[in-house]
């Protein structure tokens, strides 16, 4: 997640996963993206990284066009941002301990629904202030509840992940 250019953005009980960087948030262009951060104008809460080649990064850096430079940034504040106190974020080294379905990375049929016993199945946080309201205030951390299957879920019906075999 890529937060930059001054946003106020807030994210909570939200999963990051599987990413060459799980977190940037880059003051670019002249922002104060980290100032609004350290004033709590942006929020990042109750969120977990999994599986990540890095979890934290201060900024973008980029080694050619199509290649991120993972080790050219010390995540001096990133990283103590993410672990602060009352934050309630949580990093996991591998996708594995998130126990989800069988293959979440599969190109054709991902099964990203976390099991009953994942570390996202509860932990949802709902009383920060600035969580809208409109939200379906569920118990669980990302999209899916524990449990739900490829064909009983909120994307189930409008969702494809085979473009070289569906006509659109």
């Amino acid at each position: 997640m890529h937060l930059r250019r001054n946003t106020k953005l807030n994210v909570f009980n939200s999963l990051i996963a599987a990413y060459p960087i799980g977190l940037i948030i880059e003051n670019d262009k002249s922002s104060n993206t980290q100032g609004n951060a350290t004033a709590g104008d942006l929020n990042v809460a109750n969120c977990v990284i999994a599986g990540c080649i890095k979890n934290f990064q201060d900024k973008q850096v980029w080694t050619n066009q199509s290649q991120f430079n993972t080790a050219n940034d010390a995540d001096a504040f990133v990283k103590p941002y993410f672990e602060r106190q009352g934050g309630s974020n949580r990093v996991f080294a591998t996708l594995t301990e998130l126990k989800l379905g069988s293959n979440p990375l599969n190109l054709t049929a991902p099964d990203f629904f976390p099991k009953s016993d994942s570390p996202l199945a509860s932990g949802a946080a709902w009383t920060n202030a600035k969580v809208a309201s409109g939200f379906d205030k569920v118990p669980y951390i990302g999209a899916f509840a524990p449990n739900e299957t490829a064909a009983n879920n909120w994307m189930s019906g409008w969702t494809n992940f085979d473009p070289q075999n569906t006509v659109y």
